[in-house]
């Protein structure tokens, strides 16, 4: 920890936090006037209702004084997903890469604009509502590291729904429950995915997941959406025999 590396001033130049003093001193405005401070960062974004001044923020902390809450910018509207995709691109960086995607093996690796994650997005948004999925619905997620999580992610925002991610390397039992306690409508998942030199078939964790809810926790996931992932990577070690198998509804 002796060792200090300093950044380059072109570095500093770019930098939104260019001095550990201008860290304190925005640090020390977020205490002091948090309304303004924050009213700052909400103007960086779109919005379709915005923050009202004086309705930005209320919260209570004391018991004696009646329900714990905290409460910020309510009434306000705007969407996560045309902040993050619209947005840019309307201002002119839709050639930008918005995402830059590194597989398991080195030669696997992507890259992706604004423009192109918004059409894919778009796409699987319309997916999603041609499915019966709607404001409001949950949608888990048990994905490997690939770009169509973050797809699905955003898809689910735009269109209201709310997704629950479940960690890929979760048993069928562990991804039975959860999906059962969100009430999911919808599971998308790849087919599978190589973690080191190890294969996880994604697929079958998920039949298997899909069966234990219906029986276990009485609760059934009418769809189960795939990603043919495999076969577009490099393997890291051989297929099982029955890998086709694994083929089901390949809506994306």
């Amino acid at each position: 920890m002796s060792r200090v590396y300093k950044p380059s001033n072109y570095v500093v130049e770019k930098s939104r936090i260019p001095s550990f003093d201008k860290y304190k001193e925005m640090h020390k405005k977020s205490l002091d006037n948090p309304e303004a401070f924050w009213s700052e960062i909400a103007d960086e974004f779109y919005w379709q209702t915005p923050p009202q001044p004086g309705n930005f923020m209320s919260y209570n902390f004391d018991l004696s004084k009646g329900n714990i809450f905290i409460k910020w910018m309510e009434g306000a509207v705007t969407n996560v997903c045309f902040n993050l995709l619209d947005r840019n691109v309307r201002n002119g960086y839709g050639d930008k890469i918005a995402y830059y995607w590194e597989g398991n093996c080195p030669d696997d690796y992507s890259r992706v604009t604004y423009r192109k994650l918004m059409d894919q997005v778009c796409q699987f948004a319309n997916a999603l509502r041609d499915c019966g999925v709607g404001k409001g619905d949950r949608v888990s997620i048990y994905m490997p590291m690939i770009l169509e999580t973050v797809v699905c992610m955003l898809a689910c925002a735009r269109i209201g729904a709310i997704h629950s991610v479940v960690f890929a390397g979760f048993s069928s039992d562990s991804l039975a429950e959860r999906m059962s306690d969100c009430k999911a409508k919808v599971l998308v998942t790849s087919d599978g995915a190589w973690r080191g030199e190890k294969l996880l078939v994604l697929k079958n964790i998920c039949d298997e997941a899909m069966e234990k809810a219906k029986i276990k926790h009485k609760h059934e996931v009418p769809l189960c959406i795939v990603v043919s992932h495999l076969g577009r990577v490099t393997p890291c070690g051989p297929l099982p025999d029955d890998i086709t198998t694994l083929v089901g509804i390949y809506i994306y």
